[in-house]
């Protein structure tokens, strides 16, 4: 790869002091008025003074043992490398665009911007599945009356335990399968439980689409005790976990209480410093679980009285109703870990 030289802005070093280090083989470039901001920051008690104080010790750890000719040579620029600003501030980078400066948004610290790349949990058959899975196919239906295969072939090394597998509605009618076992080329498949129509409702709520239906076999499951569902906001997580929890603990004594927990993110002053009693505090944290259980109770065929909540804080969100595109992530065997040894039904 071809050595590029970047110019760091002083939000990208405030933002991520490791930055230095990020940008591997190739150089860098800090103006001096990069070095002055950084001076003009360093006080105060906040994260970003912490990374700018930070930044000052990494920078005079690779000053020490350098000559006062090294510093004064400073670094050349050879023309034929591409300079590029790396910068957090969208303003700056859209006038560097306007003079002819080659821009980047620094990346390093982001989980993965594509979605399409972290493992869904499911995946589609091939039109000829059955010709190459179904010679010595076996069939049988479980204690609960489900329908359940045992097949082999070649793409059995693909799949992983709990992993959704589906045929497209135009292909025999769709099928949905679920992987219960692997071992090696053999595989043992239930069809999942369609949850989407009929008198199947969760707590009143149906499925939508195929990944709603996914998430609902999952999370009803009491085979699985973790289920890791990602999506954006407003696609239906919590309403689909709250449900099946409220159905799992009113309707089955499958669980004696839910404990639901959030993740205190403020956006202003902290929680402490807020005006208000302790729940009038918690009232903006708990909006999108209030909002939820809501729409739960009201939907509902034989709406039960909630008596207990465990409450915790995460900022407000928008109720999530509709599931348009649920991606799914995991650990390498599957959507959900498999059952914990200790882990029982409680007793009826």
């Amino acid at each position: 790869m071809k050595k590029k030289i970047f110019v760091l802005d002083t939000n990208v070093l405030m933002h991520d002091p490791t930055s230095l280090f990020r940008f591997e083989e190739h150089d860098l470039f800090l103006p001096m008025v990069v070095l002055e901001e950084l001076d003009a920051g360093k006080k105060g008690t906040s994260e970003v003074s912490r990374n700018v104080r930070q930044v000052s010790r990494f920078l005079d750890e690779l000053m020490q043992n350098r000559g006062q000719a090294d510093i004064e040579q400073g670094l050349q620029l050879y023309p034929e490398r591409q300079v590029t600003l790396v910068s957090k501030d969208i303003n700056l980078r859209i006038k560097a665009a306007i003079v002819g400066v080659h821009t980047e948004d620094y990346h390093n610290d982001q989980v993965l911007e594509d979605l399409d790349l972290l493992y869904r949990g499911y995946a589609e058959l091939g039109k000829d599945f059955w010709q190459t899975h179904g010679e010595r196919m076996e069939s049988w239906q479980d204690e609960r009356g489900r329908a359940c295969y045992r097949i082999h072939g070649p793409k059995v090394h693909d799949w992983h335990a709990n992993q959704f597998l589906y045929l497209p509605d135009e292909i025999d009618g769709g099928l949905e399968l679920t992987v219960q076992k692997l071992d090696g080329d053999t595989a043992e498949l239930r069809v999942t439980r369609d949850y989407r129509q009929g008198k199947t409702p969760v707590w009143g709520i149906h499925a939508k689409n195929r990944e709603q239906n996914f998430s609902l076999n999952l999370l009803l499951d009491p085979d699985i005790d973790f289920v890791t569902v990602l999506g954006a906001a407003g696609t239906g997580k919590t309403l689909l976990t709250l449900a099946a929890g409220l159905a799992q603990t009113l309707d089955e004594p499958r669980y004696r209480e839910i404990i639901m927990t959030r993740v205190t993110v403020p956006l202003g002053d902290d929680i402490g410093f807020l005006p208000g009693t302790e729940e009038e505090k918690m009232t903006p944290w708990m909006g999108a679980l209030m909002d939820n259980l809501e729409v739960l109770t009201q939907t509902s065929n034989t709406p039960q009285p909630l008596h207990h909540h465990r409450r915790s804080a995460e900022p407000h969100a928008q109720a999530d109703e509709d599931l348009d595109h649920t991606l799914w992530s995991g650990q390498q065997d599957g959507l959900s870990r498999q059952p914990r040894p200790d882990r029982h039904p409680l007793p009826h």
